[in-house]
């Protein structure tokens, strides 16, 4: 297959797959709004580092992956635990906040960064989503485990996520302009989320 079309489908995986509210790119609006634009930026940059080494992982072992679901299931379970804790955190950090007018702490940039990379490490549910997406394009004869086309597909990936969670950044910025309940509120949106993605993922596994 063409690079073309692998540079195509790896930016189109990794954009729109963040594009749904999720823990990424709420978290990179929650620092664009508390810490400014930079921050969030290296933030994303973390996360999306994090992305090459997931989608590696997922593209090469496609094939054993799908022929041993326990191993996605084991995964699975442990992120569980990790977004009930991680929503838990989000809702009491938020009723602290509303407590409290301090300022907020500004991390230095490697801090930052390492919470994009530690972050999207716990974030293994792009894992199965590229193990199902380069079955399904390799079934249709548009995928190629070649070298050079997996590394043009996990590089596009990658990129298309950084994208994606820098318009979050960029957008979050104009809807500050224009009032603060989200940004007041932006814990609660973390909890909500992680809650949901751990209730769905348990009700997922339940009823296989």
């Amino acid at each position: 297959m063409g690079i073309a079309n692998h540079l195509l489908f790896g930016f189109l995986a990794g954009f729109i797959g963040v594009i749904p509210p999720g823990l990424l790119n709420m978290t990179a609006a929650k620092l664009s709004i508390d810490q400014g634009k930079s921050k969030s930026l290296l933030f994303s940059l973390g996360a999306s580092l994090v992305v090459i080494a997931q989608v590696s992982i997922a593209v090469l072992a496609s094939k054993y992956l799908n022929r041993h679901p326990e191993i996605i299931e084991v995964l699975e379970k442990v992120a569980i635990g990790i977004f009930f804790i991680l929503a838990i955190y989000f809702f009491f950090k938020a009723r602290a906040e509303r407590r409290s007018d301090a300022e907020v702490k500004i991390h230095n940039k490697k801090s930052v960064f390492g919470l994009g990379l530690f972050l999207s490490s716990i974030n293994i549910f792009p894992i199965p989503f590229y193990v199902a997406y380069s079955t399904f394009l390799s079934a249709k004869s548009l995928f190629s485990f070649e070298k050079i086309t997996v590394s043009v597909f996990v590089a596009s990936a990658a990129v298309g996520t950084f994208l994606a969670l820098w318009l979050y950044t960029f957008l979050i910025r104009k809807l500050k302009e224009k009032g603060e309940v989200f940004a007041n509120n932006i814990n609660y949106f973390l909890a909500a989320i992680t809650l949901f993605v751990a209730i769905f993922t348990l009700v997922r596994i339940y009823n296989r």
